[in-house]
């Protein structure tokens, strides 16, 4: 399958949609590959019979550039930081704190200025008001002592009302004058004092992200760390799993005709040894794949019934030892089935459904944050793996589930295999594929 996949340069988006990050990540790698292969290839022909052409018109249309020498010959390069009147980046970025964090408080003390100078002019203007009324007021009551008294006294105390008044308005003015100077002062105060305080919050701020980037960088070193340390545990097993069998090709090579194997006498362990006869059959089923096409995909759902009646049925899959159907066997559900039966599960749930996608089975599992799909692909193996390259093959379903319970899927997930999900309707949705059972149940 994805041999037809990097051959097309194409995925079909339901395919697509089947895989899980890793298994896309994969897919999209490989195709890129594909490109720059093919690409490399066609530079190579074509510039074969176009080199002479295009030198010689490189050489007709090139342009120069021409850079300032220094005085070793070479092309002058300065290097911000090199020169004594260069300033440090932390100067620089100093600076720039300072000078956001004056225009901010002069905004601020701008909008403070602004309100205080309405009200001043407001409380101003209302005096300037009162005192007109004031002296409106006197005004009345000096025609009316005018009228009852001589012309020159009234016009007398006008005029001493008039002076009064004037220097009332001037005093009004000197003390407003006062009370302006007095703000102004205030406003630069607290300019000054907002200035810092920004400034201060600015390198409080720098100084927590400079903390927290630290402490990140630390725990990502230590992630690093576990992760190289569990590839190379990953690395190790499969050079013991290879050495494995090459001593038990070595030895099964050097038996007599009619001589049986001692395996009581191997020390290795059984599940060691299946697995190293997995990696042998991998290699000569690698070498029957370069040989052939590889085959197409399914058309539909009769295809994938058939498929599994004809080579999967035969091979017990999906059943046990005894002869009943696997707890997290189910049939051909789709993703958003199978993520509503996960839906209420524990972490570390799943389960097996057949896919319509592909000649294979697809796993969903119950994460922490999510649901995640991993596609089983046997169209290209007659074992087990999972879709990809590289990729451990195994003989039977149940041992890729077996092994998958202590082995991660992937090393970025840690997706351990452990508590199975089974059937929650009647009759069960595996009943196209093991008719057998259900009537023998409901009998």
């Amino acid at each position: 399958m994805l041999q037809q996949i990097i051959r097309d340069m194409y995925i079909e988006p339901d395919l697509l949609a089947e895989l899980s990050e890793e298994q896309k990540q994969l897919i999209f790698i490989k195709i890129r590959e594909e490109q720059v292969r093919r690409w490399k290839e066609f530079e190579a022909n074509e510039g074969k019979e176009t080199s002479n052409v295009a030198l010689t018109k490189k050489n007709a249309t090139s342009q120069h550039v021409n850079f300032l020498l220094g005085v070793d010959k070479n092309p002058w390069v300065w290097v911000m930081g090199e020169h004594p009147d260069d300033k440090s980046i932390e100067q620089i970025v100093e600076e720039e704190a300072k000078k956001e964090a004056n225009e901010k408080a002069e905004k601020e003390a701008a909008i403070i200025r602004e309100k205080g100078e309405r009200e001043a002019e407001q409380k101003l203007r209302e005096e300037e008001k009162r005192l007109e009324l004031e002296r409106q007021e006197q005004e009345k009551r000096l025609a009316a002592l005018a009228a009852a008294a001589k012309q020159k006294e009234a016009e007398n105390a006008r005029q001493k009302e008039t002076l009064k008044t004037k220097q009332e308005v001037a005093k009004l003015k000197e003390k407003s004058e006062k009370a302006r100077l007095i703000r102004e002062e205030s406003y630069r105060v607290l300019k000054e004092k907002r200035t810092s305080e920004i400034l201060t919050a600015f390198q409080k701020t720098k100084l927590l992200w400079e903390k927290k980037a630290t402490e990140d960088s630390q725990k990502l070193d230590k992630v690093w760390q576990q992760r190289e340390k569990q590839a190379k545990e990953a690395d190790t097993q499969r050079r013991q799993l290879a050495r494995y069998a090459r001593e038990d090709y070595r030895r099964n090579s050097k038996l007599k005709p009619g001589e049986e194997v001692n395996h009581r006498a191997s020390r290795q362990p059984k599940t060691a040894f299946r697995e190293s006869a997995i990696l042998i059959k991998n290699a000569s089923v690698a070498v029957r794949q370069s040989m052939s096409q590889t085959k197409p995909r399914p058309s539909g759902k009769g295809d994938i019934v058939k498929w599994f009646l004809e080579e999967e049925k035969p091979k017990n899959t999906g059943l046990t030892e005894s002869g009943e159907v696997e707890p997290w066997f189910h049939g051909m559900i789709s993703r958003e089935e199978a993520e509503g039966l996960l839906s209420d599960a524990r972490e570390c749930s799943f389960l097996v459904r057949v896919s319509e996608k592909i000649w294979g089975f697809a796993i969903s599992y119950k994460a922490e944050d999510r649901c995640k799909h991993y596609l089983i692909d046997t169209s290209e193996t007659e074992g087990y793996q999972f879709f990809g390259t590289n990729q451990l093959e195994h003989a039977t379903l149940t041992a890729l589930l077996l092994y998958h319970k202590n082995h991660a899927i992937s090393t970025a997930g840690q997706e351990l295999l452990q508590f199975p999900i089974g059937q929650t309707k009647t009759p069960p949705d595996y009943a196209i594929f093991f008719p057998e059972l259900i009537e023998s149940t409901s009998l």
